[in-house]
């Protein structure tokens, strides 16, 4: 899009959407194609339309919540305090988004195989696989986030100028809110493989109203940067929250129907 568009940010937009819906488009007339979704019956493609739209239509508005969570304080910032306060802390977020958009593939490929355990009924391998890629990928992140902090200094003068100077505090602030948000990406997905009720969209929610007020308000000694850093650590708090009671009550309602289990037994044992 930036190398056939022309040099306008609506043009680019409007060709990465077309590129996007035209991808999308080709891979499911190809996939509707190779599995014969024509010769289902009527009423099982209803069924599972209605399912999956009543699925993900809670879901929503914590997209859109997302979304604001790094927007709409931005917008604040730069009202209150100028372009440049602003530019400053949006370029604190768009580290913090570099550093979790690294971890997204691993909850996009958590979710088939935690969905595939779930109906297996194999709770501890479950959770021991979550747990483990969770602690790994903390791990890693907590070493990016360490040596970021320690080498703001000296890189980003380097790249972007001595002017930018101002914005490591801004960048350091919000490096403490990158463990849990990165918490929150691992966690999301197997979130919602587990649990029918929209829990990330409601933690996200409470999350951005947090967020907002923390940066519109701005209580004593809290910057915006901290007030951001403050609600993605109770994001991850609610993401874990989340996951272990969700975890507890489906493996609660497995045990309520033997006949799964007895279904399950049938299955291995052919």
């Amino acid at each position: 899009a930036l190398l056939f568009a022309p040099r306008d940010s609506a043009s680019i937009l409007s060709l990465t959407g077309t590129i996007w819906i035209s991808t999308s488009g080709l891979v499911l007339f190809a996939l509707a194609k190779k599995l014969e979704l024509s010769k289902l019956p009527v009423a099982l493609v209803r069924d599972s339309m209605r399912e999956m739209f009543w699925y993900g239509l809670p879901r929503v508005p914590g997209e859109f919540a997302l979304f604001g969570l790094f927007a709409i304080p931005a917008f604040i910032v730069a009202n209150r305090q100028g372009i440049e306060a602003a530019g400053f802390f949006s370029f604190g977020v768009s580290v913090l988004q570099m550093i979790s958009g690294l971890f997204k593939a691993v909850g996009v490929l958590l979710l088939p195989y935690v969905s595939s355990l779930c109906a297996q009924g194999r709770w501890d391998q479950l959770q021991d696989v979550v747990v483990k890629t969770t602690l790994v990928c903390l791990a890693v992140t907590l070493a990016i986030v360490v040596t970021l902090y320690l080498a703001l200094g000296v890189i980003v003068p380097l790249l972007m100028g001595p002017a930018f100077l101002r914005a490591v505090p801004h960048v350091n602030w919000l490096l403490v809110g990158t463990l849990p948000f990165v918490l929150y990406t691992i966690l999301r997905n197997p979130l919602d493989a587990v649990a029918e009720l929209p829990h990330n969209s409601i933690n996200l929610l409470v999350v951005f109203v947090i967020a907002v007020g923390l940066v519109w308000f701005q209580p004593q000694h809290i910057s915006a940067p901290a007030g951001m850093a403050a609600a993605l650590c109770l994001l991850g708090l609610l993401s874990v929250w989340s996951w272990r009671l969700s975890l507890r009550q489906r493996r609660a309602g497995w045990k309520d129907y033997p006949d799964s289990a007895d279904a399950l037994g049938a299955s291995q044992g052919l």
